[in-house]
């Protein structure tokens, strides 16, 4: 279980000098796939001259208020949106439901359209995430993307219905509770004649109520005054008995519908008065980690989180954690150190691995990222 090139990294670390920057380790995170192309306008006047503009609230949820400018030979569409009364107002959606839709004249075997589905959010996610989990479910063929921010991003991709190939222009946005995603389908064989207009419709979308709002609700876990950290609230803490101020340690865990383990962070302080090293505390974790059945294995990539001002540092790797039964699933584990001038601290996290269960994977990044980013010496 021991491997020195995770104990020498992690030494290294005392210096602070490395930067730790993501590596290509997987197709999935689609790290080859170029801007999305954007054609050259038409004159403004004239693109309003030949459109309409709409702006609407969808099922009277404020989340989902939204405009943009369509065609005018275009009409409003049904909508199939499955609703239910949310404890916050408005309208949770649990499946991605079409809240708005507008059609194109009909041709011969397909016309364009656009329209705006939502997606209730029970869970921490970033909008790129949401759509690798997208393509990957559905098989789409990504010609482009644009990641504009955690929870802003636009894509064009193959969408094939009915034999029927259409080039899919999207927006995703995360708007607090709410994935909110427009698409406006052009049949391939149209493309070239309307893809001037499908981009810089597109560009005309605009959520009109956007909030910065927290996709789900964190509690704050405390050492006993000295240190602090977040977490988010589907994440079970798991209380120890703490003896000591120079030495504490606790874990959060996530549990599926069947009570089996989705993920789980371990987070360990460790005072600098004490006479140890941070070196001597990686060697101490390395010594007791222990998996039944797992072999810890090479590294797969490196990453920058962001701090809270009272760190140094953090400093970030994943491996692989394989193991010895080919049924078995397998796992990564994470392992971050920071320091403050009070003390060091070791975090670790335990996860399905990405290409075995992407989705879960994804969602317990970002819970790590949460409890990392909020580490912090006072409250």
């Amino acid at each position: 279980m021991k491997d020195s090139s995770f104990v020498r990294f992690l030494r290294l670390c005392l210096a602070a000098l490395v930067l730790c920057i993501p590596t290509k380790a997987f197709a999935i995170e689609l790290n080859d796939v170029p801007s999305v192309p954007m054609p050259e306008f038409m004159d403004q006047k004239a693109f309003e001259e030949q459109t309409t503009f709409y702006q609407d609230t969808p099922l009277n949820d404020p989340y989902l208020a939204y405009e943009i400018r369509l065609p005018k030979t275009w009409g409003k569409g049904e909508t199939y949106a499955l609703e239910k009364e949310n404890k916050d107002g408005g309208v949770s959606l649990d499946i991605l439901g079409n809240v708005a839709r507008y059609d194109g004249p009909p041709q011969i075997d397909a016309r364009s359209s656009f329209t705006i589905e939502a997606l209730q959010l029970d869970y921490e996610i970033t909008a790129r995430s949401w759509f690798t989990n997208f393509v990957l479910s559905n098989g789409y063929t990504v010609h482009g993307m644009d990641e504009i921010s955690d929870r802003e991003l636009n894509a064009l991709y193959v969408y094939v219905e009915n034999a029927n190939s259409y080039i899919v222009r999207m927006a995703a946005r995360i708007n607090g509770p709410r994935i909110i995603v427009a698409r406006y389908f052009v049949p391939q064989v149209s493309y070239d004649e309307e893809k001037v207009m499908q981009a810089q419709a597109m560009s005309s979308f605009r959520l009109t109520n956007t909030t910065g709002k927290q996709i789900e609700t964190r509690y704050t876990y405390s050492f006993l005054d000295q240190s602090y950290f977040d977490y988010p609230v589907s994440w079970d803490i798991k209380e120890r008995d703490i003896m000591s101020i120079e030495r504490m340690k606790t874990e959060v865990y996530n549990l599926s519908e069947s009570e089996e383990l989705n993920g789980r962070i371990r987070v360990l302080v460790v005072s600098r008065l004490l006479d140890t090293t941070l070196s001597e505390e990686i060697e101490r974790f390395m010594n007791s980690f222990s998996v039944k059945n797992y072999t810890l294995e090479g590294l797969i990539d490196r990453h920058d989180f962001v701090h809270h001002p009272d760190m140094d540092f953090v400093k970030t790797e994943a491996y692989k954690l394989d193991p010895q039964l080919p049924t078995m699933m397998k796992y990564e584990l994470w392992a971050s150190v920071l320091q403050n001038d009070d003390y060091y601290y070791i975090v670790t996290m335990l996860t399905p691995a990405r290409n075995a269960e992407y989705f879960i994977w994804t969602k317990n990044v970002e819970a790590f990222r949460i409890v990392l980013s909020s580490i912090r010496r006072y409250q």
